[in-house]
């Protein structure tokens, strides 16, 4: 069986598109297509400026980019609420108890829930196939798009069926689902306009950049689509699919992990050092091809940051992915001996998924700070700043799973939520203190994990011009902060286990007592039923 005969896809395709439907959706499509094309057309020739070669290649671009929209937006959108609307209508629970079991059910929904956005971009592909008709496009770049279409879909489509799984109402997903597209348009923005250039691994996961720079190499056969790759240049089209098969396999297996049981952490461990493992083998490739592409005498000064701030912002982000809920977490300490609060702070996960995220993240802290030694070693800066900022990230990662714990023994419900909100407040609330008090943002450098990667990084790259900078202060002092926290939030976490496994260990122990004190139940004898009576 392949994955269009999915019961789930084949239940949404069905009821999104029945045939009234399709001839509303494909009607509007058209008719707004054609309206683009005419009015295009009578603008030229009233201008007098008409060129059909001009006019057909914008006009493709156009219509590519109305279907890229159509699938990133209302197909995301679909898709957000796939799962919350089952879980508002009571159905949920009975799409549970089908035996296609949670994987094929993810996928069934992440085919068939955008099923409408799909079915408006296969309509659009009739008119982008029209400059193709007219000899102004060429048919490799038109099957190209398509590709890159039909990839951003499922990669989309995946992201949304995650996004509904982690929520219980449909306007939190469709909240989700309208912000991170523009937060994406953003981080593209930033990537294309700063320092990365506009060709490099991660602008390669963009679709406008693809379809762009492969046109563009279509049209002038000396362009070479591709970036720098560990001294290997690889074509822009095989780093795009790379990414999308990432993100929708990524989201997809968060997804389906939440329909098992929604009291999981969003990660398994293992899930989790692969994402780890993957996204250093592209900074460490990102970082090789960069440095070869520099020309004589240039460094790229900017790489050992921009690795240093990602690794900061994904250790602390699984950190939360790794911890599961308050309720299994208390259910573990019922299962638990007294004195096994050590063990069980630092477990390795086992088949209940109830295991804390201190020993993964502790690993996966282990594995940076080899990576950023060795890095550091090659770029021969491999001193006490370097050791500093190694430090400080690994530590930062450590205590915020710490601190996560500690706050799931405390509360059932809602630890997530309080954890983003500690941490926001340590993040935000001293640098602004400090910076307005002081007119420095140097000085937050001291409090602050991203204002002291900024100014130790800066260090660490330009060597002694920015040593000497005014208010800087001592390299060391926020790492030692950030390692005590890491050595104290575990440790108070670990007390709290304690605490919990000795109190429930007494209230067994009060409970076997009054068993044994409760008198046994006097023996039914013929003597004893008469004397009732």
């Amino acid at each position: 069986m392949g994955p269009f005969a999915n019961p789930e896809f084949l239940r949404l395709w069905r009821s999104k598109l029945r045939p009234r439907q399709m001839i509303l959706l494909g009607g509007i499509t058209a008719l707004v297509l054609g309206m683009i094309l005419g009015i295009w057309y009578w603008i030229e020739i009233a201008n007098n400026s008409y060129s059909r070669s001009k006019m057909m290649t914008g006009y493709f671009f156009v219509v590519v980019g109305l279907q890229m929209a159509i699938v990133s937006f209302y197909g995301l959108i679909q898709s957000a609420q796939s799962v919350s609307q089952e879980k508002e209508r009571f159905t949920f629970e009975f799409q549970r108890l089908v035996a296609m079991g949670p994987s094929r059910l993810v996928l069934g929904k992440i085919l068939g829930a955008p099923s409408e956005a799909f079915f408006m971009a296969a309509v659009g592909a009739f008119f982008a196939f029209l400059p193709v008709l007219s000899g102004d496009i060429p048919f490799g770049l038109y099957v190209w798009s398509m590709l890159v279409l039909a990839a951003l879909g499922l990669a989309v489509s995946a992201m949304g069926v995650c996004f509904s799984s982690l929520v219980e109402k449909t306007q939190r997903a469709t909240g989700l689902a309208t912000a991170v597209p523009m937060l994406i348009f953003f981080a593209h923005f930033i990537l294309v306009a700063g320092r990365f250039g506009s060709v490099n691994v991660w602008t390669a996961a963009s679709p406008y950049v693809a379809i762009n720079h492969f046109g563009e190499a279509l049209v002038d056969p000396t362009i070479s689509p591709g970036f720098r790759f560990f001294g290997s240049t690889v074509p822009l089209l095989a780093g795009y699919f790379a990414w999308q098969a990432f993100l929708a396999a990524f989201f997809y297996g968060v997804a389906v992990r939440r329909l098992q049981d929604e009291e999981y952490s969003f990660l398994s461990p293992w899930q989790a050092i692969l994402t780890f493992a993957a996204l250093q083998f592209v900074l460490l490739g990102d970082y090789a091809g960069a440095r070869q592409s520099a020309g004589p005498g240039e460094y790229y000064t900017g790489q050992p940051l921009f690795f240093h701030g990602v690794n900061l912002a994904l250790l602390m982000l699984l950190a939360f992915a790794l911890t599961p809920s308050g309720e299994l977490l208390r259910g573990r300490l019922h299962r638990a001996r007294r004195d096994e609060h050590w063990k069980l702070l630092f477990e390795w996960p086992n088949r209940f998924q109830d295991t804390p995220a201190v020993f993964t993240v502790l690993v996966l802290g282990a594995g940076y700070a080899f990576l950023a030694l060795a890095l550091s070693l090659a770029l021969d800066v491999l001193n006490q700043q370097a050791l500093a900022i190694t430090v400080m990230i690994a530590a930062m990662g450590l205590a915020v799973a710490g601190m996560l714990l500690y706050i799931q023994a405390y509360l059932e419900r809602a630890g997530l939520r309080a954890g983003v909100v500690l941490l926001a407040i340590f993040l935000i609330v001293p640098p602004v203190i400090v910076g307005y008090l002081t007119y420095s943002w140097q000085q937050t450098a001291y409090i602050n994990p991203i204002s002291y990667l900024t100014v130790v990084g800066t260090m660490e790259v330009h060597g002694e011009h920015f040593r000497r900078s005014p208010g800087i202060g001592a390299t060391w002092t926020f790492p030692l902060v950030a390692l005590a926290a890491a050595l104290l939030l575990p440790a108070l976490a670990a007390m709290r286990l304690r605490y919990l496994i000795d109190l429930y260990a007494l209230e067994l122990e009060k409970e076997r007592k009054l068993a044994e004190e409760k008198p046994a139940p006097a023996a039914r004898t013929p003597q004893a039923a008469r004397a009732a009576l």
